[in-house]
C-alpha cells in the first residue's frame, strides 16, 4: 500500500492456509528465496501496490508462515473451520476485509511471477463491476482475480476447492481478462519439480523479485 492515490478501494487477500500437500513434506510459502521466502515476497508485492489493504489467512497453528509477515502491517486472520479448502482460506479473509472496500482481489501465494505492476494493472482497469481476471498473452484465464463488491454474497456461500470459480462460471458476462507478459497468470509451484525449475531461474535473474 503506497502513497499513490487509487480510485477504488481495494482488499487483497493473500489465501496461505495451505498445507503444500505436493511439496513432499516441505512448506513451499516458508523456503528459502534469496535472502527472504515465498510468502513474505508476495505480501511485500502485495503492500507496494495501489490496494487499499492486505490480508494474510494461514492457520494459527502454521507458525513459521505467521512469523514471515509479522510486522509486515497487513491484517492476519485465521480461519476456525479445521477443513482444508480455498473458499474457507477466501470466506476467512473477506470476512475481515473492511467495509469500505469496493472489491477484492485474490492473490495466490505460490504464484512468483506476479508482480506489483501486474496487481496495479488489474486495479487500474476495475470499475467497480467487472470481475477483472489476469491471463497470459493468448488470453488464457488464470490469476490473480478481482471481483466486485456486488459478488462478495456469492463468495461468502462458495465452498469447496474451486471456490470463486463458481462465481465466475455464474457471471461470465462480467468477465474482463488483463493480459500479463509471458505466463505470470499461469506460473505456480505446487510440486518440487516446479519448484526447482523455478528456484534456479530465480537464482540465476532474479525472476519474480522487485515490483
Amino acid at each position: 500500500m503506497n502513497n499513490q492515490v487509487s480510485h477504488n478501494r481495494i482488499t487483497i487477500i493473500i489465501p496461505a492456509a495451505g498445507l503444500s500437500s505436493r511439496m513432499a513434506g516441505k512448506d513451499k510459502l516458508t523456503m528459502p528465496v534469496g535472502n527472504s521466502n515465498l510468502l513474505r515476497l508476495i505480501t511485500e508485492k502485495a503492500l507496494a501496490s495501489l490496494a487499499s489493504e492486505v490480508i494474510v489467512v494461514t492457520r494459527s497453528t502454521q507458525l513459521a508462515r505467521i512469523r514471515t509477515v509479522d510486522g509486515l502491517g497487513i491484517k492476519l486472520v485465521h480461519p476456525d473451520s479445521r477443513i482444508n479448502q480455498m473458499s474457507v482460506s477466501i470466506t476467512t479473509g473477506l470476512r475481515a476485509a473492511d467495509y469500505s472496500s469496493e472489491g477484492v482481489l485474490i492473490l495466490l501465494p505460490d504464484m512468483p511471477l506476479i508482480e506489483t505492476a501486474d496487481i496495479n494493472k488489474l486495479i487500474d482497469n476495475f470499475d467497480r463491476e467487472k470481475i477483472i481476471r489476469g491471463a497470459n498473452e493468448k488470453k488464457v484465464p488464470g490469476h490473480p482475480v478481482l471481483f466486485p463488491k456486488s459478488l462478495f454474497p456469492a463468495i461468502m456461500t462458495t465452498n469447496g476447492d474451486n471456490g470463486p470459480r463458481e462465481v465466475i462460471a455464474k457471471n461470465e458476462g462480467l468477465l474482463k481478462l488483463v493480459k500479463l507478459d509471458n505466463e505470470k497468470a499461469m506460473v505456480d509451484v505446487d510440486t518440487p519439480e516446479n519448484w526447482d525449475q523455478w528456484i534456479t531461474e530465480y537464482d540465476k535473474t532474479g525472476a519474480g523479485e522487485g515490483t
